[in-house]
């Protein structure tokens, strides 16, 4: 994915020293403006802009081989840590892309491995870190430590994201039960109000809590860096309760455009109403 952001030198710092290895490219800040003969103004073109995101899924076996033997981070004590980018599937229920699991005894071969079977993964759309047993008893341990910490709620999941928009309050907590349903071609998250106890039993939706907390902002570009948290992560939760905070992530280009500018201000739009689609420059009038 190719990244291009126009920041303060506060914000700039804070994501160079956050996202050292990432593909973020800064750039100078630019000011474009047009005039517009129907309301006599001008336009001035916000300073953030993102590509549309590169998840091209690999063509054949021989090609995703290729891509998680290059890719290897770590092997040691029993696991094997491939860093997955964005467009590999580790779902063999795809239709669309071969998948991880369908070049495992494969990467066994050529890695001379023992043993070799997934433990933790990304999604398909996702870039991150693919982690991966190379013995049965390191995965049986890794399972168990997982499922104890799971009932436990010890499990903290921690996450860096670039917002356009800055949350208010800067620091807080949001509680929006969500549930998946079928949008034109896609199957979106979206908030469900007012749930009720028997929906939540039956599974038709799913509670979702995620804390928050702005670690550096640039209110002229209206953009924050946030540190976010949660226990249990639902499927594309982030996106969807930062949407309705009125920030959109930087990067997402399932769920930005739900969040509408009307008369100056940042309204959400029906989830029914619009279709995913690449982030746009936002523009406001002066």
């Amino acid at each position: 994915m190719s990244v291009r952001l126009r920041c303060s030198r506060l914000l700039h710092v804070q994501l160079e020293e956050s996202w050292q290895k990432s593909e973020i490219i800064f750039a100078r800040k630019i000011h474009t403006a047009r005039y517009s003969s129907k309301s006599n103004k001008v336009q001035r073109e916000s300073l953030i802009h993102v590509d549309q995101p590169n998840t091209n899924s690999p063509e054949n076996k021989e090609e995703l081989l290729k891509i998680l033997k290059s890719n290897i981070c770590s092997h040691k004590d029993g696991l094997l840590v491939i860093a997955k980018p964005p467009g590999v599937s580790v779902n063999t229920g795809r239709t669309d892309a071969v998948s991880v699991p369908e070049v495992v005894p494969k990467l066994v071969e050529v890695c001379n491995l023992p043993f070799l079977e997934i433990v933790k993964a990304p999604e398909k759309e996702s870039s991150g870190t693919l982690l991966m047993a190379t013995d049965i008893d390191k995965l049986n341990e890794f399972r168990n430590s997982w499922q104890i910490a799971g009932v436990n709620h010890s499990i903290r999941r921690k996450f860096l994201a670039v917002t356009i928009g800055i949350p208010e309050p800067e620091a807080g907590t949001i509680c929006q039960a969500l549930k998946y349903v079928s949008i034109g071609d896609h199957l979106l998250t979206v908030p469900v109000r007012n749930v009720s106890l028997k929906s939540i039993k039956s599974g038709h939706a799913k509670k979702a809590t995620t804390e928050y907390r702005v670690l550096s902002k640039n209110e002229d570009l209206n953009c924050a860096l946030l540190e976010i948290q949660v226990d249990k992560l639902r499927h594309h939760q982030l996106q969807v309760h930062l949407g309705q905070k009125m920030c959109k992530i930087l990067g997402d280009h399932l769920y930005s455009s739900r969040v509408r500018c009307i008369l100056g201000k940042n309204v959400t739009a029906n989830p029914h109403e619009v279709t995913p689609r690449t982030q746009r420059l936002d523009t406001w009038t002066i």
